[in-house]
């Protein structure tokens, strides 16, 4: 006979077993958090996971880059489709050209604080966008990166140093309800919005960190520029075609305390040293200028903009100072002769094709 103190502990080992039996079985099943059914998974062009649940919810895990898509999303166009919210986990750092390329039902995304760049055209044309908050260690945001965001009426900048392409924000609400005139993003001045009425004088906001590409291109009727010492940043050709840019003589322009651009053609092989005090180089700064063979840069620049020495088929050599934390894309692209480059103890990052060409 089973006295009923063993009976009882035969029933709580099946109990016990039954639950463990429910347990792996639930595990086995594609859930996702709240709830959610898995009904897709892949990678992202540089192999981080990502999961789409049936709330059209889409997950990216992994560490460092998402990788690049080339002209539309690394998803197909039936699950860019399904997609409502994505949600990208701490340990990505950039999210690639194009990842999320026109996701017309996309309403809103969750970055992570670990998140420094986000490239072009990544969120291009999700006109359901809503609202998005970019992490304050975001450094770059590409152009076009929330163009034709019809919707996006709401955007939250870093406060510190961050660099924004051409069009980046264009065709968003958020810009169409900017008023004519000087267009800040955060501590950068993003661009002119309508044409300058005539004999324009422009005073950059005292705080403002950086000039985005092309920002002020094309503006004619801008004779005078004021630029505040807090600017270390210009980005590609944001001043040409101003009627301040027309006005400077030949030879090296600088803008506030930033190497603007090198205007005219060096007649000979140049050796230059830029201002003590300069504090940045801009994008373009020397692109062309196959005629530099050395240039002396001091220990108070922080910045080098995107191309700055691009096919600069004389230059031989360079040192950059510590400060600088990032050599943006193509910065000496085409340098043919470039042998030796001294790179800064602070470097945390060097762009795309940096230094392509050098043979």
């Amino acid at each position: 006979m089973i006295d009923e103190k063993t009976k009882g502990e035969i029933r709580m080992k099946k109990t016990f077993c039954l639950l463990l039996v429910m347990f792996v079985l639930l595990g086995a099943l594609p859930l996702a958090a709240h709830g959610a059914t898995i009904v897709d998974s892949g990678k992202t062009p540089a192999g981080c996971d990502w999961t789409l649940t049936d709330d059209g919810t889409l997950t990216v895990d992994g560490n460092g880059t998402m990788g690049d898509s080339n002209d539309c999303s690394f998803l197909s166009e039936s699950q860019c489709n399904q997609i409502k919210a994505i949600k990208i986990n701490e340990g990505i750092s950039e999210i690639g050209e194009c990842a999320f390329y026109s996701c017309p039902s996309l309403k809103s995304v969750s970055l992570p604080s670990s998140l420094n760049k986000i490239c072009h055209n990544a969120f291009y044309g999700c006109y359901s966008l809503k609202t998005v908050s970019i992490p304050h260690n975001v450094s770059y945001i590409g152009s076009g990166s929330f163009g034709e965001c019809f919707s996006l009426t709401d955007i939250t900048f870093p406060t510190s140093f961050f660099v924004i392409g051409h069009g980046a924000l264009n065709g968003t609400a958020w810009y169409n309800n900017q008023p004519e005139g000087p267009v800040y993003a955060g501590k950068m001045l993003y661009n002119y919005k309508g044409k300058a009425p005539a004999n324009t004088k422009i005073s950059i906001k005292k705080g403002t960190l950086a000039v985005s590409d092309y920002a002020l291109s094309g503006q004619e009727n801008i004779i005078e520029l004021i630029i505040p010492d807090s600017v270390i940043s210009i980005g590609k050709d944001a001043f040409t075609g101003t009627g301040w840019y027309e006005a400077q003589p030949e030879g090296l322009v600088y803008a506030g305390k930033v190497a603007y651009k090198y205007k005219g053609t060096m007649s000979s092989k140049t050796d230059l040293v830029l201002k003590k005090g300069t504090t940045g180089i801009a994008g373009n700064a020397f692109s062309g200028c196959s005629l530099l063979q050395s240039i002396t840069i001091p220990d108070s620049v922080v910045s080098l903009g995107e191309n700055a020495f691009y096919n600069c088929e004389m230059l031989k050599s360079i040192v950059l100072p510590d400060p600088i934390k990032e050599i943006q894309d193509a910065a000496f692209c085409g340098c043919s002769m470039l042998k030796s480059a001294k790179l800064p103890k602070q470097l945390k990052k060097i762009g795309n094709e940096a230094f392509r060409n050098c043979n």
